[in-house]
């Protein structure tokens, strides 16, 4: 009887938290759709004016958002964002006021709040308000995500990762809440959380080598190197990853992972490969040198360093 009520209370839970999840998934999509029948020109213009870009066309397409009477906030949130690309701070910080009077819980309004905060170098007060971007009523994925890149540029990562996580809530079939939660855990040693939510990201964005980039920084700080290894070939098999920073930060990793297991042969394979595509040669010339004194290969060793000694001075 115990158990038929514990299961019982489980299952009343999990409905209970499907049934918010879903709640907050529906509000999403609503949000959607209304941006996309009353303010398409508006968002056109603040997405393109994301991290204060300059925008060639964004006048153009405030002046059809007037023309077509898009929702007031949303224009008000759109010349906030073009003032902020031209730099005109406090015209952006006085816009984008107008823009949360008008409608105090939209999530994209707070979060260009928080962006011309950032711009002014209120630091204080873009957190405020970054962390509040959640919390509204009205959730937006494009606000979640600015949210996250803020909070984490300022070094928030536990609030970056709530951020992340209610990311998740708002876009569950979307790889970007997934990986988002899996780098900031990554970032507080949190690795068994991070290789999760990293493994999901990666079954939901599978073409997309940040998504794996990410699961394999996660088995990297969990200390599993075979299986780091493994999403590290996946990563590098992926199309775009040639060339990409991704696909350049995963070849010391991977030359780690050999030492981790003591491969050292395999080991200075991996940081030969690294050394013709790292910017700056000389952590991997050093960790290659050590690999060759674990081989008992004293001339190699020697080399590297005599050649690590040149680049130090050259730099």
């Amino acid at each position: 009887m115990k158990n038929k009520l514990l299961l019982a209370t489980g299952l009343s839970c999990c409905s209970i938290f499907f049934s918010v999840y879903a709640a907050w998934a529906e509000t999403c999509n609503e949000m959607r759709a209304y941006e996309e029948k009353h303010a398409p020109n508006a968002v056109r213009v603040i997405v393109a004016t994301f991290k204060a870009k300059q925008y060639a066309d964004a006048d153009k397409y405030l002046q059809i958002a007037r023309s077509n009477k898009e929702d007031a906030g949303y224009i008000k949130a759109a010349e906030s964002a073009v003032a902020l690309s031209r730099r005109q701070f406090k015209q952006a910080d006085e816009l984008a006021k107008q823009a949360l009077q008008i409608d105090p819980q939209n999530s994209r309004f707070l979060a260009q709040m928080a962006q011309v905060k950032v711009n002014m170098d209120d630091d204080q007060a873009a957190i405020a308000y970054f962390v509040k971007v959640p919390m509204a009523a009205k959730p937006n994925p494009d606000a979640y995500m600015i949210a996250c890149a803020g909070l984490e540029s300022m070094d928030e990562l536990e609030k970056a990762y709530v951020v992340a996580k209610k990311l998740i809530e708002i876009s569950p079939d979307s790889y970007q809440g997934y990986a988002r939660a899996a780098r900031f855990a990554r970032g507080l040693t949190k690795f068994s959380e991070a290789e999760k939510y990293a493994k999901k990201g990666v079954e939901l964005g599978p073409l997309y080598k940040d998504a794996h980039f990410v699961l394999a920084d996660s088995l990297f700080g969990s200390k599993k190197w075979k299986e780091c290894l493994a999403a590290c070939d996946k990563l590098l098999a992926l199309p775009t990853a040639k060339g990409s920073r991704e696909g350049i930060l995963v070849l010391p990793m991977m030359a780690r992972c050999y030492e981790g297991l003591g491969d050292y042969q395999a080991a200075v394979k991996a940081w030969t490969r690294a050394l013709s595509q790292m910017p700056d040669p000389r952590k991997c010339l050093s960790a290659r040198a050590q690999c060759y004194k674990k081989l008992g290969n004293l001339a190699a060793e020697s080399k590297d360093l005599a050649e690590l000694k040149r680049l130090d001075a050259a730099y």
